[in-house]
């Protein structure tokens, strides 16, 4: 992955420069931030957060870290406009229901009447921004982000595992849920969470879809590509 990133962004830089392209969008990662610290509500552009480069399990957020940093070096020289994007997490049709995306796993559950099952003990936050608005954001710090700055990408809508979990079954009609474990009292949850800031205030930049549309999008689109499967059979 590591390598299939990296020379992925130097055939990328060296076609865009030969083909005199005047404006390239670095699409990274909230990945190259590394473990949010637990007492963070959330990651600014500015936080020097990295991944752990001796744990092998973090090739996919260093390479985008040595991505930012070959499409920086050519910002740096003026030859391109390189403004970089940080995603964060998502939520919406074609999200794959079988990895270890839990907003995909939960999808799952409803799909097949429940219950709704949480591996963990649901204390996690992340936050979940909808393909549309996704959209949005990439083509606006394409168009007018600055080169070699970057810009997180994503809501800034905490959300525990748990409430998703809750949020999923409300909306799917009152299905349960179960959590595997529980919650340790001692310890902060994990977050990973993007503060949107800089977007919202030099791009204009904001989130047009909640995490209950989000939901009620996703498991329409899912429910009729399910009821078109069965037809065609």
């Amino acid at each position: 992955m590591f390598d299939t990133i990296v020379e992925g962004t130097r055939r990328v830089l060296e076609y865009a420069q030969r083909s005199q392209t005047r404006r390239l969008l670095c699409v990274s990662s909230g990945a190259v931030y590394g473990r949010q610290p637990e007492d963070m509500v959330s990651m600014a552009e500015t936080f020097e957060g990295r991944p752990d480069p001796l744990v092998s399990g973090n090739a996919y957020g260093m390479g985008k870290c040595v991505a930012e940093f070959m499409c920086a070096t050519i910002a740096a020289q003026g030859r391109l406009v390189i403004p970089i994007a940080r995603p964060f997490a998502f939520l919406g049709p074609f999200l794959p229901l079988d990895r270890h995306f839990a907003a995909g796993n939960f999808l799952a559950d409803v799909l097949r009447g429940g219950p709704i099952r949480i591996q963990g003990d649901g204390t996690p936050y992340r936050s979940y921004m909808y393909p549309t608005d996704l959209v949005e954001w990439l083509f606006t710090i394409l168009l007018r982000g600055a080169s070699g700055r970057a810009y997180n990408v994503g809501s800034d809508e905490a959300v525990s595992i748990g409430e998703l979990a809750a949020v999923m079954a409300e909306t799917a009609g009152g299905i349960v849920v179960t959590t595997a474990k529980q919650p340790d009292p001692s310890r902060l949850p994990s977050r990973y969470v993007p503060n949107i800031d800089r977007s919202r205030q030099e791009l204009g930049l904001y989130v047009r879809v909640d995490l209950r549309q989000a939901v009620n999008r996703s498991l329409i689109s899912y429910r009729n590509q399910t009821a078109k499967e069965d037809i065609c059979r």
